[in-house]
């Protein structure tokens, strides 16, 4: 509880609610994905799936980019 109520508890609290909707609020502009290409459920979760991993393998290529570009 203690964790929970001091300054970084807070901060990090307060920040919790807000990141999935800025991932999936990325993944439909910037990755111009609106709708599911299949309908059955195990083909959406593949789907979905596969995007998930394309968007994690993509953060992680620009976290390399930044630190390249950082220790240049």
């Amino acid at each position: 509880k203690e964790l929970l109520c001091s300054k970084k508890g807070l901060k990090h609290g307060g920040q919790r609610c807000i990141e999935p909707e800025v991932v999936f609020g990325q993944i439909k502009y910037n990755m111009n994905y609106k709708r599911f290409r299949h309908l059955e459920r195990i083909r959406s979760f593949m789907d979905f799936s596969f995007l998930a991993i394309a968007f994690n393998i993509k953060k992680m290529c620009d976290k390399n980019d930044k630190r390249r570009y950082e220790l240049a």
